[in-house]
């Protein structure tokens, strides 16, 4: 049997138009990109390339990738030494104050008349595109990137 590849982006097998139709073998040259291949077979490194079970494994593995990141923070009353990038930490010792403020983003040509410390204040109508953060400390907008 000739085998033929089809597809440019995810490409596998299939029977060449000149084989007698066999839909065991077909489907397995498109699934496994061979019709000898041993559907017994546990070990994913002998996965023929291309094939679609091939394409599936490489996604299990992106997928499993992205689990092992986990939930992307660390609570802990230590601080981590390794920090994967985008990581956040929560110090499990804090203790928020007795009155805490509630942060929020704000995307409007008018200066907002009652922010909060760590307010976002993206400037609707700026070019290039503004965004400014307030400071509670010294009562006034910081721009970002200036």
């Amino acid at each position: 049997m000739a085998d033929v590849s089809i597809g440019n982006i995810y490409s596998t097998k299939v029977p060449g138009y000149e084989d007698a139709a066999d839909i065991q073998s077909a489907l397995r040259t498109y699934h496994y990109g061979s019709s000898s291949y041993d559907e017994t077979n546990s070990n994913t490194a002998a996965l023929v390339n291309p094939s679609i079970a091939y394409h599936l494994k490489n996604i299990q593995d992106s997928i499993d990738a992205l689990e092992a990141l986990g939930t992307g923070s660390v609570v802990s009353n230590t601080q981590p030494t390794v920090v994967q990038e985008g990581l956040l930490w929560l110090d499990i010792d804090s203790t928020p104050g007795n009155a805490p403020e509630y942060p929020t983003a704000v995307y409007t040509a008018i200066e907002p008349s009652t922010p909060t410390d760590g307010t976002l204040w993206v400037v609707k109508g700026s070019s290039p595109l503004e965004m400014k953060i307030y400071n509670g400390t010294t009562e006034d907008w910081d721009t970002i990137g200036a």
